[in-house]
């Protein structure tokens, strides 16, 4: 039976925000939006000095593909009312990202006991908390026997 390729790819809900990182200004505005609470539509492009047409281009990819959102915040003393916060979506994905890409670390101890010497290799990730690398070096520790 031959498939269909069509049917072989991501779901939207990926491809979006895949081909919305495919762009280096969208990935700086969202890295910029992961730092701060939220930034307004003049923040960004004074920060990024952008024309309006191309911010507005950049802004709906991100909105449309769930990394980021606006909302509005007019009231006295703000004089901004559009802004743009990174969605629990997006940091989510920059995150794992990031994750995906940290090396774990293999730390190697040799132990002699009775006369006999082991090694033991405990992986932990380095982006673990300290307790979670506890955690791992009590639940998982790879003990190699070695003959002296």
């Amino acid at each position: 039976m031959v498939s269909n390729m069509e049917d072989t790819d991501f779901p939207e809900e990926l491809v979006l925000p895949i081909k919305a990182l495919t762009d280096q200004s969208r990935r700086k505005m969202l890295l910029s939006l992961l730092e701060r609470d939220a930034l307004s539509y003049s923040q960004i492009q004074s920060t990024f000095q952008i024309k309006k047409g191309t911010l507005n281009h950049h802004l709906h990819i991100l909105v449309s593909a769930g990394l980021i959102r606006n909302f509005s915040n007019k009231g006295p003393g703000n004089p901004y009312n559009s802004f743009y916060a990174i969605t629990g979506f997006g940091r989510k994905l920059i995150e794992g990202l990031r994750q995906t890409l940290e090396q774990p670390k293999i730390i190697r101890k040799t132990v002699t006991f009775n006369g006999t010497t082991t090694v033991q290799e405990e992986i932990v990730g380095s982006s673990n908390s300290e307790d979670e690398e506890a955690k791992l070096r009590k639940a998982f520790p790879l003990i190699i026997p070695v003959r002296s």
